[in-house]
C-alpha cells in the first residue's frame, strides 16, 4: 500500500515594508517587458518603389523570457491631407521571433512597398510589436514619398487629333479650336508612354512659336491661348482654347507651328507637353452643281441625265 501525504504551506501575513516586499518577490512570477529603443523608422521613396526603413531594435528588459514577438500596423498610413497607404505594403524582417532572453535585443528591418499614384508627401503611421505573454510597444513609422510630375495634352481631345490642331480662314478672319492639358493620376489617365506623377502642378506658362509658311509666317503674337490654369490639381484636367487672328494680307497656304504648355515644378525648365498647330489660310473651295436634271426610273429599273 502506499502512501500519499499532502504538504500545505502558508506564509504569514507580513507585518513590516520589508516583509510585504519579501512576500512579493517570492510569490509573483519573474517581471518580464518589451521596450522598442527607437522612438521612429524613417525612410524615402518614389512611388512604385520599395523602400528599406531605418533598423529598430526591441529588447527585453525583464527577467524572464518573451515569446512569439510579432509585430501589427494600427490602421493606415497617413499625410493628414486624406491619402494613405494600406497597411498591407508594410512588412518587417524578421516578421516574427520565436523568443527574446532577458537583456536580448532583436533588430527588425521594416520594407514599405509605396503604390504607384501615391501623393506626394509626408506619412506617418505606428506599428506595435506583441509576445504571448501580451506584452507590447510602439515606434512610430515615419515615409516621405518623393514627388514626380507629368502633364499630357491628350491626342483626340479637343480639336488635337495626331497631336496637330488643324484651324484655317481667309487673311482678316480669326478660328478657334480647344485641347486638354490633363496632370494624370492613373496609368488610365496616362495619355503619353511616359510614366505619370504623383504631385499638383503650379505655374503653368504657355509657349507659341510664329507660324511658318511657304513663303511668309504668322507672328506668335497672333496667336492667343486662354483657359490653360496657374495650378493643376493632382488628377485634374482643364480645357484650353486656342485662337488665331490670321492677318490680312497672309498669302494662301498652310502655317505650321507649335504650342507648349509647361510647368514650374522640378528642375526640367521645359517640362510639359506640345501640339502642333496648323493653320490653312485661302478661301473655301465649293462645287456647285447646275441644270439637275429628273430622272424617274421604277424598282429594279436604271435611268440616266447630265448635270453641268
Amino acid at each position: 500500500m502506499m502512501l500519499y501525504v499532502k504538504m500545505v504551506y502558508q506564509w504569514a501575513r507580513p507585518k513590516n515594508l520589508l516583509g510585504v516586499a519579501l512576500w512579493l518577490v517570492t510569490s509573483l512570477p519573474l517581471f518580464a517587458a518589451v521596450d522598442i529603443v527607437e522612438t521612429s523608422s524613417t525612410g524615402s521613396g518614389g512611388q512604385g518603389s520599395l523602400v528599406t526603413m531605418s533598423e529598430f531594435h526591441v529588447t527585453n528588459t525583464g527577467a524572464s523570457t518573451v515569446h512569439q514577438i510579432s509585430f501589427s500596423v494600427d490602421g493606415f498610413l497617413s499625410d493628414g491631407l486624406g491619402h494613405a497607404i494600406a497597411p498591407s505594403n508594410l512588412s518587417f524582417s524578421p516578421s516574427i521571433w520565436d523568443s527574446l532572453i532577458s537583456n536580448d535585443t532583436l533588430t527588425v528591418t521594416p520594407e514599405l512597398f509605396i503604390p504607384m499614384g501615391t501623393y506626394a508627401g509626408s506619412y506617418s503611421g505606428w506599428v506595435r510589436v506583441m509576445t504571448l505573454e501580451s506584452l507590447s510597444d510602439s515606434i512610430q513609422i515615419q515615409v516621405v514619398v518623393d514627388s514626380a510630375y507629368d502633364m499630357d495634352i491628350p491626342d483626340n481631345m479637343g480639336d488635337v487629333v495626331g497631336n496637330e490642331m488643324h484651324l484655317g480662314g481667309l487673311p482678316g478672319a480669326s478660328d478657334s479650336g480647344r485641347f486638354w492639358v490633363v496632370n494624370p493620376s492613373s496609368e488610365a489617365e496616362n495619355y503619353d508612354p511616359d510614366p505619370y506623377g504623383n504631385a499638383d502642378l503650379w505655374d503653368l506658362s504657355v509657349w507659341v512659336s510664329e507660324l511658318v509658311g511657304q513663303t511668309d509666317t504668322i507672328p506668335a503674337s497672333a496667336v492667343v491661348v486662354s483657359g490653360v490654369p496657374g495650378v493643376l490639381m493632382y488628377g485634374e484636367g482643364k480645357r484650353g482654347w486656342v485662337r488665331v487672328d490670321v492677318p490680312s494680307g497672309t498669302h494662301y497656304g498652310v502655317y505650321e507651328g507649335r504650342v507648349r504648355v509647361s510647368y514650374a515644378n522640378g528642375a526640367d525648365p521645359n517640362a510639359g507637353d506640345i501640339f502642333y498647330l496648323v493653320v490653312h489660310v485661302g478661301s473655301v473651295e465649293s462645287i456647285a452643281l447646275l441644270n439637275l436634271p429628273t430622272i424617274n426610273v421604277v424598282p429594279g429599273g436604271s435611268g440616266s441625265g447630265s448635270f453641268d
